[in-house]
C-alpha cells in the first residue's frame, strides 16, 4: 500500500497500465462502460499525430489519471462523469500530491498540478530542492515539467510537474515525511500567488541572482503601471543598485525591501531636484522611516530604516553615514548603526545625495511609537544643519617678530615675585587630525623651580606638547629670572567637532588653558581676558536655561556667538540674552509649521524692547541694517543678533530705551524694511 496526503491507493491504482482486482486497467474499464479519458495536448505541438506528441500526450494523460480520484474514473465513469470529475477536481488546484514508491527503494514521487503559472515549475523545483530537508540539497532523480490543455474541457492551460528525490537512509525518508505536509502549504500558496511565492523565497533565503531577477521583474511591472511616477530613467537606479551593492547586503535582505530602496531613491531624489528648479539656492532635503527585516543565520532582526535625500549647495560641502547616525542620536541615544547597512548614490552633476542606513538600539530594545514620531517630527530640520562645509588646512608660519613682541610685552606684566605666570595662546595650525596652539609664557623662576618641561611630564599632559624655546628676558630685583618658554600643544581636531561639523577654536583653546592651569597653577590668560568674561556670561546663561540649553546646545552656541558688538557678549546681562533666544525659538517652531516668509515678534518691559525678526529672502539683510542708520542709535544701546537657519534669517535686537516713541520708530523701522 501507498501512503498519498493522508489516505491509502494501492499500488496498481497509483501507476497507470497496472491491473485492478478484476484484472482490467483503468482505461480498460473505461472503455468497457463505454468511457474514454479525454484527449491531452501539449502546449508546444498540438499534432496529434506526431510521434513525439503522441508519447508526451500520453505521459501527461497517464500522470493525470494516476492523480485523479480514482473512484471518479473507475466508478461507472462516462466521459461527461469524467467532465465533471475535472470541474470538482480543478476545486482543490494547486494540488500537491506525494507517493512512496516503497520503503526500500526510499524513493518519493512528488506532483504538481495547477492552472498555469509562469515560473510555477521553477518554483516547485527550489522549494523541493532545497527546503525537503532543511539545510541540505536534496537529490532529484527525476524533474518533469508541462504545459497542457485539455481541448474537450476547455482552452485554459494546465501545469504538471513531478518530482522524484531517492534518499540515502531512513533517518532522511522519515523527516522528508514529516516536511511535505508543511511544504505542500507553501508550494500551494506560491503557486496560487507571485507576489506570495517571491515572500516564501525570500524569507527562506533566496538565492542573489534570484533576487536580481526579481527585481528586474518588479521595475518593469512599476514601469508599466506606474508611468506617472516612474519613468525608464528607474533602471539607471536600479542598475547603480545592482551593481554597487554588495551580495551580502543583498543576501540579508528581502526583494521588497531592495525594491523600496531602489524606489524611493528614485522618487526622494526626483522631488528634490523638482524643488530646485523652483528654489535652486536653498536646501531641499526628504527624509523617510521604516522598519525591515534582515535574515541573519541566527533568525530575522529587525531595523529601522532610513532613507535621506537632499541637495547640496556647494561644492565643498559633505553629508556622510556618520552626520546622520550623530543626528539620530540626538534624538534617541542609543540609536546604533547596523554593520555594512550604508548605501549612498551622489549624483554630482545634480549635487544631489541620496543616503541610506538601518540602525537600531544597543540595548536590543525597539524604537517606540511617539521615538520615530519625533523624529518624523524633528529629525529633517536637524539634518540641514549637519552639513560639513569642508575647509582646507590652514597654513600660516608663525610671525617670530610677533612672538618676540608677546613676550617683551608678557615680561613688563612680570613686576613682583607674587606675580602669577602670563600667558599668550594662538591658534597655530589646523590639519586633517589636529589643532596646534602657540603658547608663549613668561613666569619668574624662584629657587627650586621646576623647568616647564618636567612638570608637563610630572603631570601627564594629555596632549602632544613640544618645547620650541627657553630664554632668560630679565630679572625681578636683579635676583629671580623671568623665564620665556615658547612651546606648541597639540590636540586632536575630532574632539572639538560641533553638531554642524564646525570647528570650535573657542573651546580648544580652553582646553589648552584648562590643561596649563592643572599643571602650572594658576595663570593669566593676556590675551583672553574677554574670552573668559565672555565663557562666565555663557556658562550663567547655560544655567537660567536649565534643560533646555542641553536640549538646544548647538543653537544657543551659534545664537550667543552672533550678538554685535562683541564686546556685548561679556556685557549683557544673561537674563535678557535668555528672554530674547526664547523668542527666537517660538518664532522657529511658528514659523517652521505655518511656513511664512517674514515675520516680527516684539516684546517690551520697563528697561528695554526685545524683536525677533525671521526674514526669508536673504537680500533684506542688508536692507534691514541701512533702515536703521537714519535712528542714529549707539551700537550699545542695541546689541542684535543674526542667524541663518537653513531657509530664513533671523534678526534679534536688544533696544534699550524707555522712551515709547523710540521703541515705536524702531518697530516701524524695521516692518518696512522686511515688507
Amino acid at each position: 500500500m501507498v501512503k498519498e496526503m493522508g489516505f491509502y491507493l494501492s499500488r496498481h491504482q497509483v501507476f497507470s497500465g497496472q491491473q485492478d482486482e478484476e484484472g482490467l486497467t483503468q482505461e480498460e474499464y473505461m472503455l468497457s462502460k463505454g468511457a474514454r479519458f479525454p484527449e491531452v495536448q501539449t502546449i508546444f505541438n498540438d499534432a496529434t499525430d506526431h510521434p513525439n506528441a503522441f508519447l508526451y500526450n500520453s505521459v501527461v494523460a497517464s500522470a493525470l489519471k494516476r492523480m485523479m480520484p480514482a473512484e471518479g474514473i473507475l466508478g461507472n465513469s462516462s466521459f461527461e462523469r469524467i467532465r465533471e470529475e475535472w470541474e470538482k477536481f480543478q476545486c482543490s488546484f494547486p494540488l500537491f500530491r506525494w507517493v512512496v514508491w516503497d520503503p526500500v527503494t526510499l524513493n518519493i514521487s512528488i506532483f504538481l498540478l495547477s492552472t498555469f503559472r509562469p515560473g510555477a515549475g521553477k518554483f516547485f523545483h527550489d522549494m523541493i530542492h532545497r527546503w525537503l530537508l532543511p539545510g541540505k540539497k536534496v537529490n532529484i532523480s527525476l524533474f518533469f515539467g508541462v504545459d497542457f490543455r485539455i481541448p474537450d474541457f476547455d482552452d485554459r492551460i494546465y501545469t504538471l510537474a513531478e518530482i522524484v528525490v531517492h534518499l540515502s537512509d531512513l533517518g532522511e525518508f522519515d523527516l522528508a515525511l514529516r516536511n511535505l505536509p508543511i511544504l505542500e502549504t507553501e508550494v500551494r500558496l506560491g503557486v496560487s500567488s507571485v507576489y506570495h511565492a517571491a515572500k516564501i523565497l525570500e524569507i527562506k533565503g533566496l538565492l542573489v541572482d534570484e533576487k536580481t531577477v526579481l527585481i528586474q521583474e518588479k521595475i518593469a511591472s512599476l514601469l508599466h503601471n506606474r508611468p506617472r511616477d516612474f519613468d525608464s530613467d528607474i533602471f539607471t537606479q536600479m542598475q547603480h543598485f545592482l551593481v554597487s551593492g554588495r551580495a551580502e547586503f543583498k543576501a540579508v535582505r528581502e526583494v521588497r525591501q531592495m525594491l523600496r530602496l531602489i524606489c524611493y531613491f528614485y522618487l526622494m531624489r526626483k522631488e528634490v531636484r523638482q524643488r530646485m528648479e523652483v528654489l535652486p539656492e536653498r536646501r531641499h532635503l526628504k527624509l523617510k522611516l521604516g522598519f525591515t527585516r534582515l535574515h541573519l543565520p541566527l533568525g530575522t532582526r529587525r531595523v529601522l530604516s532610513v532613507f535621506v535625500s537632499m541637495n547640496f549647495l556647494r561644492e565643498n560641502e559633505v553629508f556622510e553615514d556618520r552626520h546622520l547616525l550623530k543626528a539620530l542620536q540626538r534624538f534617541v541615544p542609543m540609536t546604533q548603526l547596523v554593520a555594512d547597512s550604508v548605501f549612498t548614490e551622489y549624483r554630482k552633476e545634480e549635487r544631489i545625495l541620496t543616503l541610506y542606513i538601518e540602525v537600531t538600539k544597543n540595548d536590543g530594545s525597539g524604537f517606540a511609537p511617539e521615538e520615530i514620531r519625533l523624529l518624523r517630527r524633528e529629525l529633517g530640520e536637524d539634518l540641514k544643519k549637519r552639513v560639513q562645509q569642508l575647509i582646507r588646512p590652514v597654513f600660516m608660519p608663525r610671525n617670530e617678530e610677533e612672538v618676540m613682541r608677546n613676550i617683551v610685552t608678557l615680561s613688563q606684566e612680570l613686576r613682583y615675585l607674587r606675580d602669577i605666570p602670563q600667558v599668550i595662546i594662538s591658534f597655530d595650525e589646523h590639519t586633517d587630525s589636529d589643532i596646534s596652539f602657540t603658547v608663549i609664557m613668561l613666569r619668574i623662576i624662584l629657587p627650586h623651580a621646576k623647568s616647564l618641561q618636567e612638570l608637563f611630564e610630572n603631570a601627564g599632559l594629555e596632549y602632544a606638547f613640544a618645547v620650541d624655546r627657553v630664554k632668560q628676558v630679565g630679572t625681578v630685583w636683579k635676583k629671580y629670572p623671568k623665564e620665556a618658554t615658547v612651546f606648541r600643544i597639540r590636540l586632536p581636531a575630532y574632539q572639538f567637532v560641533r553638531g554642524d561639523q564646525s570647528l570650535d577654536l573657542f573651546r580648544a583653546r580652553q582646553v589648552v588653558l584648562t590643561e596649563l592651569q592643572r599643571v602650572v597653577g594658576e595663570v593669566r590668560d593676556y590675551n583672553g581676558g574677554m574670552i573668559s568674561r565672555q565663557l562666565e556670561v555663557f556658562e550663567k546663561l547655560q544655567t537660567a536655561l536649565g534643560s533646555l540649553a542641553q536640549q538646544q546646545e548647538l543653537l544657543l552656541e551659534n545664537f550667543f556667538h552672533s550678538i554685535l558688538p562683541v564686546e556685548q557678549k561679556g556685557l549683557l546681562d544673561p537674563m535678557y540674552i535668555k528672554t530674547l533666544f526664547i523668542m527666537f525659538l517660538e518664532m522657529l517652531d511658528k514659523e517652521s509649521v505655518r511656513g511664512k516668509s517674514n515675520a516680527m515678534h516684539t516684546l517690551a518691559d520697563t528697561k528695554l524692547l526685545y524683536v525677533m525678526l525671521a526674514v526669508g529672502d536673504f537680500s533684506l539683510k542688508n536692507g534691514v541694517l541701512r533702515a536703521l542708520e537714519p535712528l542714529d542709535i549707539a551700537p550699545a544701546q542695541l546689541p542684535t543678533v543674526a542667524v541663518q537657519m537653513v531657509d530664513t534669517l533671523y534678526f534679534g535686537f536688544l533696544y534699550f530705551s524707555e522712551s515709547q516713541e523710540a521703541r515705536e520708530k524702531l518697530i516701524l523701522t524695521l516692518q518696512q524694511a522686511i515688507m
